[in-house]
């Protein structure tokens, strides 16, 4: 601990000895003397002592000029005064100039050292409180200097991160780093996402007003360090004399979450310190916003990028494309939509779909489907005679998705060939009548041989197939016009529970469960009694006709708010996917080892949809191929109060 110098002041040789060797020193002090006072003067300034023990009457200066010319000096040095003429004036004068204490000489050993200690105490205080003021004036400068660095860093990463075009970006964070660090020449390095080279694209030098871009590769071997370790790098040249310029580097990177993607590259050339810890600082965490909002401009990027193709083809496309948020608001319309539903795209985004469209086929659909949380295809057809197949799919974390495509054409096509069928069958059917007669006139002509006999046999066969052939189509014709196609309450429940008595000997004889599950208290549909039957008949037919030995075939039955949904479910051989958009066309039959042994004209299932169709319902089929199969349909229900809309 560095001792407590005190300075004495005294003329006299005596009390100088007296007070140092008998007094201070012992008692752990250093000790300052002087004779006079511009000698005291000259050591109180140069020497700042703890202490002044002054003599008032000296050659030169008295004690009050050395006072006051300390006063002038802006000093504060505690100071006792000893006299040898003292008056009340000289004690009163004294006090006026700071003197701690007042002595007149002689004085006692005890009072003096009293004095000592409470003037150096009273000092010590002082000192303590000097110092401990000057640390918090520190510590406030310290913290006025983060303060305002935190300050610019907030404003320049809002600047920074608010901008979405990468090239501006760029230029905006080396302006950021040449304002922050002061440095000659700022540059940013960045890793191509396509190439993953490294390239210099952005750079400020000394003189350019501003940050511009560039596409060039690099190669430096500070800028290679920091991208290979992910860690910030600083190197500085040597200089012969303190007095010369440093030429300096700072290197820190830009990290993502996928690694290091930059480099933020400052250089100095004529500093005369190196970066401090707070440039190293407030640069990396400059390079962490740079970083995220790069990261961000990216991404932005790749967005638009995105929405701008899917903005292509949504325009470009004939397709109805709505997407919907989960409660069924407009989030997307393209405009084929916007045609199609006669609205404008900006006036319906956020209203409810179905508010947006009046078509109730539509309704119906996205009512059930959004209940059901599945997806549903329909057939819809428009008022300005377009007929659509609709799509209604739900997507995670967004809501559903209408797609609906122009099958006008198609079914147009599908009528036409109807038609032609229809026109062919009926002129077959005579000179099939003819055959089938002259067929069986041949044994009246003369006896025929067993050979003649079978091939006979054979042709009545093929003749009697065909008119069978014949007549399912002239019956699809007749169901597709709509002819005998009366409508009344019907309790399909009842027409399911009748089937299955009458179905139950071929399902024994082919050792099949045959079983309905049906709920009590359907309600009743509107509907022909006749082409019901043979809906569900065809259905069941199927089921057992491809269901092995030992399986099952169950019937159910499920109501909806305005609709009742029958289902046929089997444990047969199952329908591959390929084969599953055409299983209800006209004639298409799945072919394959498990099918090939069954015969059939492929017209059941077309039968099917005909009727089902015609009933204002849809018909669907779910299937695994080695598991089975379930056909089910809908059907509207006769509604006894207007439907909640």
């Amino acid at each position: 601990m560095t001792k407590e110098m005190i300075l004495i002041v005294d003329d006299d040789a005596r009390t100088i000895e007296f007070l140092r060797d008998s007094l201070l020193v012992p008692s752990g002090y250093s000790a300052l003397c002087a004779t006079d006072g511009e000698e005291a003067l000259h050591l109180a300034l140069t020497q700042e002592p703890d202490l002044i023990v002054l003599d008032l009457q000296m050659p030169k200066m008295d004690g009050f000029e050395v006072l006051e010319a300390l006063k002038k000096a802006g000093q504060k040095i505690p100071t006792i005064l000893i006299t040898a003429h003292g008056s009340e004036n000289v004690a009163i004068q004294a006090f006026r100039l700071g003197v701690r204490d007042y002595f007149p000489k002689p004085f006692k050993v005890t009072e003096m050292m009293e004095a000592v200690e409470r003037s150096l105490a009273e000092a010590r205080l002082r000192r303590e409180k000097q110092e401990l003021t000057e640390r918090i004036e520190l510590v406030n400068r310290q913290l006025e200097q983060k303060l305002r660095e935190l300050t610019i860093l907030y404003g320049i990463s809002k600047s920074v991160t608010s901008l979405l075009d990468l090239d501006k970006l760029l230029t905006r964070i080396v302006e950021a780093t040449t304002y922050i660090t002061g440095a000659e020449e700022i540059s940013l390095f960045l890793r191509d996402e396509e190439t993953q080279n490294l390239q210099l694209r952005a750079v400020q030098r000394a003189g350019d007003k501003q940050a511009h871009g560039a596409r060039e590769s690099a190669d430096d071997a500070v800028v290679r360090q920091v991208m290979s370790t992910g860690r910030l790098a600083m190197i500085q040249s040597p200089r012969s004399r303190k007095t010369d310029p440093l030429q300096a580097t700072l290197a820190v990177p830009l990290k993502s979450r996928n690694g290091t993607i930059g480099v933020l590259h400052a250089t100095t050339k004529t500093a005369m310190e190196p970066f401090s810890e707070d440039d190293r600082y407030v640069l990396s965490v400059l390079a962490d916003y740079a970083a995220i909002a790069i990261q961000n401009a990216r991404l932005f990027a790749e967005v638009e990028e995105q929405k701008g193709k899917l903005e292509t083809i949504l325009t470009g496309t004939e397709d109805v494309i709505v997407v919907t948020d989960e409660k069924g608001r407009v989030l997307l319309m393209n405009p084929a939509a916007a045609e199609a539903f006669d609205v404008e795209p900006g006036e319906i985004m956020g209203k409810p779909l179905l508010e947006v469209i009046s078509n109730e086929m539509l309704h119906q659909l996205i009512r059930r489907q959004m209940t059901k949380k599945s997806a549903r295809n329909l057939e819809v057809p428009l008022l300005d005679g377009r007929t659509f197949y609709a799509s209604l799919s739900p997507i995670p974390e967004v809501g559903w998705a209408l797609i609906m495509r122009d099958i006008t054409y198609l079914k147009e096509l599908d009528k036409m060939k109807s038609d032609f069928v229809a026109t062919i069958t009926h002129d077959l059917r005579s000179p099939l009548t003819s055959i089938q007669g002259l067929i069986q006139l041949l044994p009246q002509v003369g006896e025929l041989n067993e050979e003649q006999g079978e091939f006979t046999e054979q042709a009545m066969k093929n003749v009697e197939h065909m008119q069978a052939l014949i007549s399912s189509l002239l019956d699809i014709g007749r169901i597709e016009a709509g002819v005998g196609m009366e409508m009344g309450p019907i309790h399909i429940e009842v027409v399911i529970e009748e089937l299955l008595r009458n179905l139950q000997g071929t399902a024994q004889d082919k050792e099949l469960s045959l079983e309905a599950i049906l709920p009590d208290d359907l309600s009743v549909v509107e509907g022909n009694h006749t082409r019901l039957v043979q809906v569900i008949t065809n259905l069941l037919d199927n089921a057992m006709k491809y269901t092995p030995k030992g399986g099952s075939v169950k019937v159910s039955a499920q109501e909806d708010e305005d609709q009742i949904t029958v289902y046929v479910t089997d444990t047969g051989v199952g329908i591959p996917a390929s084969a599953r958009p055409h299983i209800f066309d006209k004639f298409y039959r799945v072919q394959g080892p498990a099918t090939r042994e069954f015969e059939g004209a492929g017209l059941g299932l077309a039968t099917v949809k005909s009727i089902v169709e015609k009933h204002g319902g849809q018909v669907h089929v779910e299937s695994r191929v080695g598991h089975g199969s379930t056909f089910y349909f809908t059907l509207p229900k006769i509604q006894t109060t207007p439907p909640v809309r």
